[in-house]
């Protein structure tokens, strides 16, 4: 599914090799709750992806030890691991968590509401009015991206938390 190649292209364009220590132990911790072969959830990856979403939040707190570049990195990948944890309380039946997690997407930056309208992981939570904002934040972030950040490659299935395309 989309949500989930969308990550794993994440991964390779906005953490550059030339990153060490926090940031990509912190990417190799996501990687770990995806399948290499399918892109799809693994089991335990709530857990994996809880995991990594505080060593995030410890990095950040410690920003003065970051590299050049890394804020960023950090803020687009905790962009992605909230979206996907929001996917996956939203198939396990948990709707509230699902809006607290995408509503911690969409204020990192998610942008991308055609996908996050489409995606079938978050069909439970569509009637809801909450995710109409959701949708709208996801829109604002959008149309407040650079222009370069518009040309951004995460694939030809949209955009990455702000790397991502502007079509």
């Amino acid at each position: 599914m989309r949500s989930r190649m969308n990550l794993a292209m994440l991964l390779a364009i906005v953490v550059p090799s030339a990153f060490a220590g926090g940031l990509c132990d912190i990417t190799a911790m996501v990687g770990g709750a995806f399948d290499p072969e399918t892109g799809t959830f693994v089991d335990g990856a709530y857990d994996v992806l809880l995991g990594a979403h505080g060593a995030i939040a410890e990095a950040l707190a410690a920003d003065s030890a970051l590299a050049p570049g890394e804020l960023e990195g950090l803020v687009a990948l905790d962009c992605m691991v909230s979206y996907n944890l929001g996917c996956l309380s939203a198939l396990a039946g948990d709707a509230e968590e699902a809006f607290l997690w995408l509503g911690n997407a969409v204020e990192s930056g998610y942008p991308d509401p055609e996908w996050m309208a489409q995606d079938p992981d978050l069909a439970s939570l569509t009637g809801d009015a909450r995710f109409q904002e959701l949708l709208d934040g996801a829109l604002v972030n959008r149309q407040a991206l650079p222009a370069e950040a518009c040309g951004g490659t995460c694939g030809a299935d949209g955009g990455c938390c702000g790397t991502g395309n502007c079509q």
